[in-house]
């Protein structure tokens, strides 16, 4: 950019937002990690002024980390216990668990696998679901088949492959009276309103 007479450099103008956080040091990721817990537990606790803490802390975190961390981050925060140490992904395995959590499942396999088909239920010769449903399904008296298959998915759920009086108690298929987020902890909902937009914001910053 050139320089004065003194030889100092001459810099464009920095805006004050940015002079603002030049002059912070960003936090280290477990002192960031410690602010962000303890905003969402003021947030938990009803305080109105901790939401803007904690989306700048959020902002902050995933700022800085790298997608894998960014995604570590966004479980543990989601986690009503805040325990961190890994228990957002303990956390998200449990919830996936939760029967009526997934409308479909969303089983695939690669090589020699069981799988079954139906003719009752099947929308097309190609249709088929995994052992695991089958088992949790009603198909006595129905016309169905083991088939070994190469690779696949299970199409259990599925409006467009499978009959809705096939699929098993685990996935019901899309329901317009159910709403799946009523399965999640009221603190996990609110925690989403913060966490997800952040989220977006810095993928599409990124992109």
């Amino acid at each position: 950019f050139g320089s004065y007479v003194d030889g100092s450099s001459l810099q464009p103008p920095c805006p004050p937002r940015a002079r603002h956080l030049a002059q912070v040091p960003h936090e280290s990721p477990v002192m960031g990690w410690q602010t962000l817990s303890a905003s969402l537990q003021r947030w938990d606790r009803g305080q109105p002024s901790a939401e803007v803490e904690a989306a700048a802390a959020v902002e902050e975190l995933l700022a800085g980390g790298d997608d894998e961390e960014a995604l570590r981050l966004f479980a543990e925060a989601l986690d009503p216990s805040l325990s961190g140490g890994g228990s957002g992904a303990r956390f998200l395995q449990q919830l996936a668990k939760t029967e009526g959590a997934k409308c479909r499942c969303d089983a695939v396999w690669y090589g020699d696998t069981i799988a079954y088909g139906c003719k009752t239920c099947g929308l097309s010769s190609a249709s088929c679901i995994c052992v695991f449903c089958f088992d949790a399904g009603e198909h006595e008296g129905h016309d169905f088949y083991i088939s070994r298959s190469d690779y696949g998915c299970c199409d259990c759920g599925d409006v467009y492959a499978w009959r809705k009086s096939g699929f098993c108690r685990h996935h019901p298929g899309p329901r317009k009276d159910r709403d799946p987020a009523q399965l999640l902890p009221e603190v996990t909902r609110r925690r989403a309103q913060l966490l997800i937009p952040a989220q977006v914001k810095r993928l599409a910053q990124r992109f």
